[in-house]
């Protein structure tokens, strides 16, 4: 990333952006559910998150709103919105949830679009996935290192009080970064963004439906295990900064194994990645919720923080080369709302779930839903990419 941030003097905003942004939505995960399970109100926090994502799946709508604000002022409407619900959190009753996730999930999805758009902008083809690759380290960077960090004031601190503190502070990171790097934004839609004009071939079509569903299947299961970590961690009988910082690692996982998974996808490829990650990934969902000494739960966090990124990295490499580029930014619009739909459903049945104080019995069907979705998917994308060959 340092080698990337020299090379690429017009990407450093892009970077800095993401930092901040990334640090403030992933360490609001972690302390949220904390938040509101102190409360004895963790319903209300998975309400929250089933109407954010839901507000989310808007996201094949709010590129023409883009396109009428221009980046500069939808990246600032987008983070404003985004911190404002994030905020509303702090305050653990039914209808401010409600609102909160409402705000926070057109927010957060207006932002990224603007940051896919803005990468879209200085980068070329040939160097956008490496970029690409890059903000998505930076972004499980300052996640861990933020987490472990927030973690061990907690652990040391403790109280309600810490945790509301930490959820304002983060909150607010993602409006000042876009303040901060708001001059560095275009204030129009580059010419470069035209709505295409070509038609979906069948093969074409029948990938795009495909995605779409597996990203609607990935979003169901994802939410159904990741805001919920510190939860789970807790009720193995370990402090709340215990569990922070534990759930730290899993992002300090992704960073260490960036260069080693990078490798494996390029020398035994994306289908391949994905087809021992998936299945290893559900294997780690299974060990999540076994009795654990504090390094034994380590080890098996940071296996699960390997084998999901392997599978997220080797799956989108997947998406990249069965998308049309002409039709790439109309599929990747219905890809982000199909996953946040999911993503919707899970987080309110998850939210429910966890509520029965017995995780492990829907762990494993979480686990049997990755197995299954993966199956389908390979299964899919092989024969379309055998008759597309024929």
């Amino acid at each position: 990333m340092l080698k990337l941030w020299k090379i690429e003097p017009d990407g450093r905003p892009v970077f800095v952006l993401c930092l901040l942004f990334f640090l403030g939505m992933w360490v609001s995960k972690t302390v949220h559910p904390l938040w509101f399970e102190q409360n004895n109100a963790l319903p209300l926090f998975g309400l929250s998150y089933s109407v954010m994502a839901i507000a989310g799946t808007t996201s094949f709508l709010l590129g023409p709103a883009a396109t009428r604000l221009g980046l500069r002022h939808s990246m600032l409407l987008g983070c404003g919105l985004y911190t404002l619900g994030l905020l509303l959190r702090a305050f653990p009753f039914p209808a401010p949830a409600i609102l909160s996730g409402l705000l926070a999930g057109i927010g957060a999805s207006l932002a990224l679009l603007c940051i896919r758009l803005w990468v879209f902008d200085w980068s070329g083809e040939s160097e956008r996935a490496r970029i690409l690759s890059y903000t998505t380290l930076s972004g499980h960077l300052v996640r861990g290192v933020g987490i472990l960090a927030i973690g061990g004031a907690i652990g040391a601190l403790g109280g309600q009080q810490v945790l509301v503190v930490v959820l304002c502070c983060a909150a607010a990171l993602p409006f000042a970064g876009a303040v901060f790097v708001a001059r560095h934004l275009p204030s129009t839609r580059p010419v470069s963004h035209r709505k295409e004009k070509t038609t979906l071939t069948s093969n074409q079509r029948t990938i795009a439906y495909v995605l779409v569903l597996n990203a609607l299947f990935t979003g169901l299961l994802s939410s159904f295990i990741l805001p919920y970590l510190p939860v789970l961690i807790t009720r193995l009988g370990f402090q709340s900064g215990t569990a922070i910082m534990l759930v730290g690692l899993v992002s300090i996982s992704v960073v260490l194994s960036q260069p080693v998974v990078n490798r494996l996808i390029e020398t035994r490829g994306a289908f391949a990645t994905y087809l021992i990650s998936f299945a290893a990934c559900a294997v780690t969902v299974v060990c999540l919720d076994m009795p654990h000494s504090i390094a034994l739960l380590a080890f098996v966090l940071m296996a699960f923080g390997i084998t999901s990124n392997a599978r997220y990295l080797s799956e989108k490499n997947i998406e990249m080369s069965a998308i049309h580029r002409d039709h790439a930014a109309a599929v990747m619009g219905w890809l982000q709302s199909a996953f946040l739909l999911g993503d919707s459903l899970g987080g309110g049945l998850a939210g429910i779930a966890w509520v029965s104080k017995q995780p492990e019995a829907f762990l494993g069907w979480v686990a049997l839903g990755l197995v299954l979705t993966g199956l389908l998917f390979s299964a899919t994308i092989s024969m379309l990419r055998l008759e597309r060959s024929q």
